[in-house]
């Protein structure tokens, strides 16, 4: 099982007209290393569903090719309008963090217009469980005080005064 002290999630958006900065991706894998990254890049690659590779989507190949992130191999268009669909949403990650995800759905837009379809997908990451607390929880109020203090006398009654305690283990002696 690998173990994860944190994850970085994040969600990233790249306008139509803007590049995508690939300084970004490296900032935020310097934050962490474990990351999931999803967004809308505007990013159209012809490999993963679109028609056309456009500028985003070359900007995108670059950054998978340098192998700062990996994508989710899921080539459903997430954004249609009128006659027109695209993959413009994305989700990226570091791996082994990424081989967790599974079922990627792209759901009908909802309630909408701009387009943007919904991603959804589970992420199965085992966590180690809690110890439970080694303390007992005690109900003062029910304590039967006199029995206490009564077994309490019998014992100190049998205590040795002549032994000096130098460590916690002297007292199980």
């Amino acid at each position: 099982m690998l173990s994860y002290k944190s994850i970085l999630i994040s969600s990233i958006y790249v306008a139509p007209t803007a590049k995508i900065d690939i300084n970004i991706f490296q900032e935020l894998y310097n934050i962490n290393d474990n990351c999931i990254i999803v967004g809308d890049l505007n990013a159209t690659l012809s490999e993963m569903g679109s028609k056309k590779t456009n500028a985003r989507g070359k900007q995108l190949q670059e950054l998978l090719n340098e192998g700062l992130a990996e994508c989710v191999d899921d080539d459903s268009p997430t954004f249609e309008i009128n006659d027109y669909e695209a993959k413009l949403d994305w989700i990226l990650g570091s791996q082994p963090l990424l081989s967790f995800i599974t079922n990627v759905e792209t759901h009908p837009t909802i309630g909408t217009i701009n387009g943007h379809k919904p991603l959804t997908f589970d992420i199965t990451l085992e966590a180690e469980p809690k110890s439970t607390s080694p303390r007992l929880p005690l109900n003062f109020k029910e304590a039967k005080w006199t029995k206490f203090r009564s077994k309490l006398d019998q014992q100190l009654i049998l205590w040795n005064y002549d032994l000096s305690l130098n460590s916690p283990l002297d007292i199980i002696r």
